[in-house]
């Protein structure tokens, strides 16, 4: 995350698609997120300087029902001692409360405003959004951050995704437990090409590591739920599912498990 300081009042934006927007500088000043996938600036006139970006930071998985922290970290890069307001907005179900807000930050330096978003008890798993917006000096500043909250699954159970990655025989694996992000024991992958995409592979051991719950004898059941997920063409928003053993509503198999079914193991 950048800010950046441009002597002119638009700029074109191209992401990694070649897909190019035009995007006005209130300011004269471009906030600016880069991950891994290249974003190239257009239409350049003058010099551009990087300044110190104000950053939101909230924690993005939470249990339902706990309030959950944040810290809004805003820079002075001026020589000069600078007056400073600052205000947090929330989605429905949760309310702000804020530390203390100090009324200035002194030349060069960052002041860190704290504070909770208190859930009303409404709300037990989906996301919500929180706003920062302050001002230093005559500088408007606004940034957001995501929340989600869900009950954290149960001991034993597991969120794993695997997708190809730039070697066609190592894809990318990724797994989650209870709540958090973790690595199944011994969980092994392996993807190769075919004519018309990939073929992908997967093991893990029913060991007492893995799955305390144990007994994995002929006749034992176990809840499955199987997605894939296609985005061959850039322009589509989001991944599209083009196939669901196990569906549930709207996708949300990782928080919903109404539409599992259940295997039974065999010799």
């Amino acid at each position: 995350m950048d800010d950046l300081a441009l002597e002119q009042d638009e700029v074109s934006v191209e992401d990694a698609y070649l897909r190019a927007t035009k995007t006005a500088l209130p300011g004269r000043t471009l906030y600016l997120v880069v991950t891994w996938l290249p974003v190239y600036l257009k239409g350049i006139t003058g010099t551009v300087k990087q300044t110190p970006a104000a950053t939101l930071h909230v924690s993005p998985f939470n249990p339902p029902d706990t309030p959950v922290r944040l810290t809004a970290s805003v820079p002075n890069d001026t020589g000069t001692e600078q007056p400073l307001t600052a205000a947090f907005r929330v989605s429905p179900g949760f309310t702000v409360k804020t530390n203390s807000t100090p009324k200035s930050i002194a030349a060069q330096t960052t002041a860190e405003i704290h504070a909770e978003l208190i859930p009303d008890g409404t709300l037990r798993r989906g996301s919500a959004n929180v706003r920062l917006s302050a001002t230093v000096g005559g500088q408007s500043i606004s940034r957001s951050g995501d929340v989600l909250w869900q009950t954290p699954p149960t001991e034993g159970c597991y969120h794993i995704a695997i997708a190809p990655g730039p070697d066609a025989q190592k894809p990318n694996l990724t797994t989650w437990a209870a709540g958090a992000p973790g690595q199944l024991r011994v969980l092994t992958v392996a993807s190769s090409t075919t004519s018309t995409g990939y073929a992908v592979e997967m093991k893990s051991p029913l060991t007492l590591k893995n799955f305390p719950d144990g007994d994995w004898q002929p006749g034992r059941p176990l809840k499955i739920s199987v997605l894939l997920y296609d985005r061959d063409d850039p322009k589509t928003p989001h991944a599209d599912y083009t196939l669901g053993w196990s569906f549930s509503p709207e996708g949300t198999n990782f928080k919903d498990t109404t539409g599992w079914k259940t295997l039974i193991l065999a010799k």
